[in-house]
């Protein structure tokens, strides 16, 4: 409880990181696995993903801000999908500048940006409540956390598992092409998550700490 006191008592400096850190969108709230684990096989696709998840999130995270909490829940959930529909286009044509073959290597994941559950929740949960500059933020946040930790994989699993980085070769002897099969992108975001979560440990540690110097 005493962390959630300190979070809501400082609650707009704590959303600077939220995303990013305590509440990365994959690490900790288990959103966006698939893309997560199925597309990281290069940083060129992890690269792409991330932008195309920007250039949805952000404008409809705003708008969500702007729609009346008075409308049924089920009709928000629809608009929220139609606004990132629209935003999809110029997603997808910076996508194709990107990385040209993306399109094709990411297949159905690249589409599915449209109703990931990050916007779904983040619009419903905070945008619609908030206004448009903090519905801003918080997506900022989220695509920061949600594109650290595809690059991360991206790069990790490029070099190790194809000896290269951004499509070009390093020249490494060594290889493990099975780093590239689903089972490796689950274990590596098991063990990223559980960084994640050490992370968090050392941030209660530290707001505990800080807290008890204050009642001193």
């Amino acid at each position: 409880m005493g962390m959630l006191s300190y979070l809501k008592k400082n609650r707009n400096k704590m959303r600077l990181i939220e995303g990013m850190s305590y509440r990365n969108p994959i690490l900790i709230c288990g959103f966006a696995l698939a893309p997560a684990i199925m597309i990281t096989t290069s940083l060129k696709n992890s690269v792409a993903m991330t932008l195309a998840f920007l250039v949805v999130t952000l404008p409809t995270l705003v708008a969500a801000s702007l729609i009346k909490s008075r409308l049924p829940q089920w009709l928000r959930t629809v608009l929220y999908a139609l606004i990132a529909s629209v935003f999809y286009i110029p997603a997808l044509a910076l996508v194709r500048q990107v990385h040209p073959l993306g399109v094709d290597l990411m297949g159905i994941y690249l589409p599915l940006v449209v109703i990931n559950s990050v916007v779904l929740s983040r619009a419903e949960r905070f945008a619609r409540r908030n206004q448009p500059q903090w519905a801003l933020i918080d997506g900022l946040c989220y695509t920061v956390g949600f594109g650290f930790v595809l690059c991360v994989l991206g790069v990790l699993r490029e070099l190790i598992g194809a000896g290269s980085i951004w499509g070009v070769s390093l020249g490494l002897d060594q290889r493990t092409p099975a780093v590239l099969l689903p089972f490796a992108g689950f274990m590596l975001v098991a063990f990223l998550a559980a960084g994640a979560q050490f992370f968090n440990h050392l941030l209660r540690k530290r707001i505990y700490h800080r807290q008890s110097e204050e009642v001193k």
